[in-house]
């Protein structure tokens, strides 16, 4: 029989808007949640959009506020998928998409999304032996999304597309490649179910939150698992009478992965439940949280509205712990890493890590157990990431730009190639020229060589400069027609070379 589990008493006072620390993110915790809000949440958003690249007129790239920066830090890029925060709305030309960055905001890949869509669940993953680039692509609403997990090599070409069985949208909340090169996915699906056992309507409409695991390369299904089929309606938090195009969102699947011995953990964020699955049968093997929990767990690890379960170890679990959804449960989210005894049915509070500003994610969020021990975390709907040291330190601390939130942030080294070349800009400034030089995807550039010469076949160096963002400026001292830059590593090997182009002015 499951043990009854312990919960801190839930705030039920009426809850203000909060400005979460100088983000300018109105965290409305009871107002909002994944799946939509009472209100439009006021947000402070920049009065224009990024200007454009000289040299890429399609990239307006949103630029990361660094707030910490100390050492001790993980080595390794910043990934993210910067997109509005629910009730913003971006100027014109702002872009939105997956999007690389350094520790001191610089950008080093960005690719806009088409209108309308956006990016999720940007990060590193290894597919067929190698890193590959991953996200989710397509559009939602109401924390539902239709759309496909893209998986692109290091050219950032894409070598995968991976939808659900019968060619089904997934949804935006997971796309984990497996060990076996699958891909985990969540698909949410509208069906017609009883619902007067939990108050509702008797032909009511509901989501099914269904797993697959899909082979990428073939695209067979070779898991697949419905929430209906195995979890009651009466395990819910969610309000039954809270829908959204008619629809109870009562399951919300959030994450899945695979657990250490190869079944499957999915978060559920409307049940307030990890489920472990026996990936052969699909039969829950344990819940943890939620009404049925067959944990009892101590106060420290209590969550609820939770994101992003992913197995660290035998029974060591790692969980993004909103605490705030449809109502606020505490003042603040953390991230708890929680050890299971399944003999004792016990659920103990390892870690717990909550962000200086006492941050509440009322959406989104992940925790990231690095090689080196430490911890990083990205805070969903208020845009911050972070990166704590083994002790709970700060060391690193940033954000998205006012109006945007990203669904996870990662770190992890990377080495992007593309197939492109660079690209110059030459600008007239006296008897000097101002040359513009981006490369973007390129991590290995460390240095630009600026060549410039009477003609296009006689061109010289006359000044090399280091790398600094996604496009970098350098005042050359050349009045020369023509210019060219090249492409240097840290070793100032040249990687590659940008056509010659004429000095404008």
């Amino acid at each position: 029989m499951p043990l009854p589990v312990r919960r801190p008493a839930p705030v039920v006072a009426a809850l203000t808007c909060a400005l979460a620390g100088g983000f300018g993110l109105a965290a409305c915790a009871d107002g909002e949640d994944e799946a939509g809000a009472k209100a439009p949440v006021e947000v402070t958003v920049a009065k224009t959009a990024p200007r454009a690249l000289s040299t890429r007129r399609d990239l307006r790239p949103p630029k990361v506020i660094v707030a910490t920066k100390k050492a001790g830090r993980s080595p390794g890029l910043i990934f993210l998928g910067p997109k509005p925060v629910f009730g913003a709305k971006l100027p014109a030309g702002s872009q939105t998409g997956p999007e690389i960055v350094e520790d001191g905001g610089a950008v080093r890949w960005f690719m806009p999304v088409p209108k309308k869509s956006y990016a999720t669940d940007v990060r590193v993953q290894r597919y067929q032996g190698k890193p590959v680039l991953t996200y989710w692509l397509g559009h939602g609403l109401n924390g539902q999304g239709d759309g496909a997990c893209i998986v692109l090599d290091e050219h950032y070409r894409q070598i995968a597309k991976v939808v659900g069985d019968g060619g089904a949208e997934t949804d935006l909340h997971e796309c984990n490649i497996t060990p076996h090169d699958s891909m985990l996915v969540t698909i949410y699906e509208n069906v017609r179910r009883d619902l007067t056992p939990v108050g509702g309507p008797k032909d009511g409409k509901v989501v099914d939150g269904v797993i697959e695991d899909v082979d990428i390369a073939t695209g067979k299904v070779l898991f697949r698992w419905s929430s209906l089929d195995h979890i009651g309606l009466d395990e819910s938090y969610e309000p039954v009478k809270k829908t959204y195009n008619g629809n109870w969102d009562f399951f919300h699947a959030n994450s899945v992965g695979l657990d250490t011995d190869g079944n499957v953990l999915v978060s559920a964020r409307h049940t307030w439940t990890v489920y472990k699955l026996d990936y052969a049968t699909g039969q829950v093997i344990w819940r943890l949280g939620g009404k049925k929990s067959d944990f009892t767990i101590d106060d420290a690890g209590m969550f609820a509205w939770q994101h992003d379960a992913v197995a660290l170890g035998t029974n060591t679990l790692s969980i993004f712990n909103n605490d705030a959804g449809t109502k606020k449960v505490r003042p603040y989210s953390t991230v708890l890493t929680l050890q299971l005894d399944p003999q004792a049915h016990t659920a103990t509070t390892v870690r717990s890590l909550h962000h200086p500003r006492e941050l509440s994610s009322g959406t989104q969020g992940n925790g990231q157990a690095l090689a080196n021990g430490d911890e990083f975390v990205g805070w969903g709907s208020q845009g911050w990431f972070s990166e704590f040291d083994p002790a709970g330190n700060v060391i690193y601390d940033a954000r998205v730009p006012r109006g945007y939130d990203s669904y996870r942030a990662y770190r992890s080294p990377w080495t992007g190639t593309p197939t492109t070349s660079p690209r110059a800009v030459a600008q007239a400034r006296g008897d000097r020229t101002v040359v513009a030089a981006s490369w973007s995807g390129s991590t290995e550039v460390q240095r630009w060589r600026v060549l410039a010469g009477a003609s296009r076949g006689a061109l010289r160096a006359v000044g090399t400069y280091a790398w600094k963002d996604l496009e970098t400026r350098m005042s050359v001292p050349t009045s020369a027609r023509y210019v060219r830059v090249e492409a240097l590593d840290a070793g100032g090997k040249l990687l590659r070379r940008s056509a010659v182009v004429r000095r404008r002015g």
